[in-house]
Parts: structure tokens; C-alpha cells; sequence
């Protein structure tokens, strides 16, 4: 009976172990070799595009399949050139981020 129950664990434990290896991450999968653009809604130079640029290496090392990561500035009206591009036009992928 101890026996059969060490063998029924065992079988099982393999079992989970195969199943675990083949599960694949389809974030990863998806963002390997994409590239993020990060859009600021205000000209070069300022505190937001600091910040992006800050923000992008920490987003390229923590988002699974580690994307490229491109701050972009797109000044104009007080970001609502940028606003309006990203709820308009931009991919809803989510390769392009505003930053307003």
C-alpha cells in the first residue's frame, strides 16, 4: 500500500514538473523584440521627458521579454496633440504610451 502511494506521488510530482516546463509566458512572447514608445505631450527638455527617460530602463528590465524602450516628445496645444494620437491613431497594442 506504501508502495503504491510512494509511486502514485512520484508520478504525479513528474507529472506537475513536465507541465510547469512546457507552460509558456505569452507576455514575454509578445513583447520580445517590439520596441515601446513612450509619446510626451510636451516639448524636449522638460520635467515629463525626465521622467520617461528615467522610467524606461526600469520598464525595459521588469517587463517580460525586455522591449526596447523610445521616449518621444510630441509637444503641442498642452498635450492634447499627444492625447488625441494616442486615443486616435496609436496602435492599442500596447506599444505606445502617452504621457500626458
Amino acid at each position: 500500500m506504501i508502495k503504491r502511494l510512494a509511486i502514485s506521488a512520484a508520478a504525479m510530482t513528474a507529472a506537475l514538473a513536465v507541465t510547469n516546463v512546457a507552460l509558456a509566458d505569452p507576455v514575454a512572447d509578445f513583447y520580445q523584440g517590439k520596441q515601446i514608445n513612450i509619446i510626451v505631450g510636451t516639448g524636449g527638455g522638460g520635467s515629463y521627458g525626465l521622467y520617461a527617460r528615467t522610467l524606461g530602463p526600469y520598464w525595459q528590465k521588469y517587463i517580460p521579454g525586455h522591449p526596447s524602450i523610445i521616449v518621444t516628445n510630441m509637444g503641442g496645444a498642452g498635450g492634447r496633440k499627444e492625447s488625441n494620437y494616442i486615443y486616435n491613431v496609436a496602435v492599442k497594442d500596447g506599444t505606445k504610451v502617452g504621457m500626458p
